[in-house]
């Protein structure tokens, strides 16, 4: 028996269908101050111009809510600068390549 093989096309048009059901299904099940949480949010990270940027405060609160959910830390104190957050982790990022400029490389090639 052959199996059949999908273009790129047809597996990126398979996927935003299926992200897009699964968002509807998300969406559905939210409660109305949910659905006004989830819009302000991205409203706010819409207002970020560079994507990158934006994509690295997303992770960040990503980052932010697993430490919430897993009890990581008793509390998180009170109002968390994620911008500021981002900034000291980038600092530290660059920070370590001054000290081993390979070590990127190096990590992704172990």
């Amino acid at each position: 028996m052959k199996t059949q093989e999908f273009s790129y096309t047809d597996r990126f048009v398979f996927l935003t269908g299926f992200l897009a059901f699964m968002f509807i299904i998300f969406i559905l099940q939210m409660t109305s101050g949910e659905l006004k949480f989830a819009l302000a949010v991205e409203t706010v990270l819409n207002s970020i111009p560079q994507p990158e940027y934006r994509q690295l405060i997303v992770e960040a609160l990503m980052v932010l809510t697993l430490v919430t959910e897993y009890n990581v830390a008793g509390s998180l104190g009170g109002i968390i600068a994620v911008e500021s957050l981002v900034h000291k982790a980038n600092q530290i990022f660059l920070e370590d390549q001054v000290r081993n400029p390979y070590l990127c490389v190096l990590s992704v090639l172990g």
